[in-house]
């Protein structure tokens, strides 16, 4: 046994060090693919953005839970409201309207000193 051990120290060594390596970038690994594990951030987005439906989701993966959206058709405010949504939430606000042919709606969301925006333009195909 000890010449075994004497002979491959080394291959046993290596076999060693890649076994604890593969496991502690796992664990990692694993950290990382959370949304929430020591992030900042929130999303914006079409449910549908190929639809004439103007409904948008936010997904927060923040520490704020503070969201107020605005809708603007062409330049004109047309809806607002605030939502209230935790860390690891997503919510969907359905948006209806009509008379919307070729015209740009922009969907202003802003929380905390975060301001993002969306856009679409329906056409009538």
């Amino acid at each position: 046994m000890y010449t075994f051990l004497k002979k491959n120290i080394i291959i046993l060594s290596l076999g060693i060090f890649m076994l604890s390596s593969l496991f502690y970038l796992a664990l990692i690994e694993r950290k990382q693919q959370d949304p929430n594990y020591g992030k900042d951030w929130w999303a914006l987005y079409f449910e549908n953005p190929k639809s004439n439906s103007l409904d948008f989701t936010i997904e927060n993966h923040s520490g704020v839970e503070s969201f107020q959206w605005e809708v603007y058709l062409e330049k004109s405010k047309t809806y607002e409201g605030k939502s209230e949504l935790p860390k690891g939430g997503k919510k969907t606000i359905p948006v209806s309207a009509s008379d919307l042919d070729d015209k740009k709606v922009t969907i202003r969301v802003s929380a905390g000193e975060r301001t993002q925006e969306i856009y679409k333009i329906i056409t009538n195909d």
